[in-house]
C-alpha cells in the first residue's frame, strides 16, 4: 500500500512522530500504525479528546461522506450530530470546490447554514472534520465555536515535541 510505504520511508528518514492529517484515511489508522514503530498521531483521537476535555456534550460534525458513513468521530462521551443526506451532498460540493481551489463565499454560507441547523438540534460547537473545510470557513466567519482539526493536530505535535 502506498501509504504504508510512505510512512515507512518517513520513519527510515529519521522522523520520530508521524501525523495523519486526513480525517477520512483514519479508516486505515490501525493498519498504518502497525506498519511503523514511531507514534502515528491520530488526528481524530486528538480532536475528540480535546473537545471532550472542553466539556462539550453535543457537537456538530462537518466532514466527508466517508468519514460520516464510517462513524470515525464516534464518541462515548459526546453526542455527535452528523449531516443529513442533503447536507452531506452540499458538504461534498464544498470539499470539491476547495480541492479545485475555487471555494467562495457561497461555500462558507453553506457551511454556516448547516452549522446553524445543527445548533438548532442542540450542537454546542462544530468539528471541522475534513481538512478542506477550514479553507471554506473559519472562526472569524461565525459566532459558533469551531474546532479546526488541523490546528489541533499541530498542537498535538508541538506538545509531543516539547515532552520528548
Amino acid at each position: 500500500m502506498q501509504l504504508t510505504e510512505a510512512l515507512q520511508a518517513l520513519e527510515q528518514s529519521g522522523c520520530e512522530i508521524l501525523v495523519m492529517v486526513c480525517n477520512t484515511v483514519h479508516a486505515l489508522w490501525e493498519e498504518l500504525q502497525a506498519s511503523v514503530s514511531v507514534p502515528l498521531v491520530s488526528l481524530i483521537t486528538q480532536v475528540v479528546e480535546h473537545v471532550e476535555d472542553q466539556g462539550y456534550q453535543k457537537i456538530g460534525l462537518l466532514c466527508s461522506e466517508t468519514t460520516n458513513r464510517l462513524g470515525l468521530y464516534a464518541s462515548e462521551k459526546m453526542d455527535i450530530i452528523t449531516p443529513s443526506d442533503f447536507q452531506q451532498k452540499q458538504l461534498n460540493q464544498v470539499i470539491e470546490h476547495v480541492m479545485a481551489g475555487v471555494q467562495n463565499d457561497y461555500d462558507a454560507k453553506i457551511c454556516k447554514d448547516i452549522m446553524y441547523q445543527m445548533q438548532r438540534l442542540g450542537a454546542e460547537a462544530v468539528i471541522l472534520g475534513c481538512t478542506e473545510i477550514p479553507l471554506a470557513i473559519d472562526q472569524l466567519q461565525t459566532d459558533m465555536k469551531i474546532f479546526d482539526t488541523i490546528e489541533l493536530a499541530v498542537q498535538a505535535v508541538v506538545d509531543f515535541s516539547l515532552k520528548n
